[in-house]
């Protein structure tokens, strides 16, 4: 019996919150919310819709221009290091030849890592153009996908530079262990 009393009494709630909440919503509208000046209302949406467009656009373009000048700080900061060691490793290999060495190897590999640094550099710049076009783009999400991508493909050259290094460092070290033994 206390059963169903209790059921009652929440069904006969839950009722008249059905009934309430739509009855206050309409009392909250106030005079002149409903009607023909609801459409005026609507009517100006496109041009706010339009301004907002705009300023985002102009967020975006801000955003990606600090993005940019952080990005290209780092890039260059480590593309100017990866030159500095080709130039100090290319100083060594005529060092190692007035001795006496051999370094034809080193040499060769250090071109193609100098290559690759070019390539990265290239790579980069187009992706600094394509992400500046991204504000512009009709679809600025797969714009900035291909941006993105094509920095990624840059860092990976810059990374494929490293390693070239790294391989004609071993060769370095190789010439000069050979020149001590000879």
């Amino acid at each position: 019996m206390k059963m169903n009393k209790l059921m009652s009494i929440v069904v006969a709630a839950t009722l008249i919150a059905a009934f309430a909440v739509p009855v206050s919503a309409i009392a909250a509208q106030g005079p002149g919310s409903a009607g023909m000046e609801t459409a005026g209302v609507g009517a100006s949406r496109p041009e706010s819709a339009t301004a907002s467009r705009g300023e985002a656009a102009a967020a975006l373009r801000d955003r990606i221009a600090n993005a940019l000048r952080l990005r290209s700080q780092a890039f260059n900061n480590s593309a100017d290091r990866l030159q500095e060691r080709i130039h100090k490793m290319e100083q060594l290999c005529d060092r190692i030849e007035d001795a006496g060495g051999e370094t034809e190897q080193v040499r060769s590999q250090l071109r193609i890592a100098e290559d690759t640094l070019e390539g990265a550099v290239r790579l980069e710049n187009r992706a600094v153009n394509q992400f500046r076009n991204v504000p512009d783009a009709e679809n600025v999400r797969g714009a900035f996908g291909e941006a993105r991508a094509l920095g990624g493909e840059a860092v990976g050259e810059l990374k494929r530079t490293r390693s070239q290094l790294k391989s004609a460092l071993r060769e370095l070290k190789e010439c000069v262990s050979e020149l001590k033994e000879g």
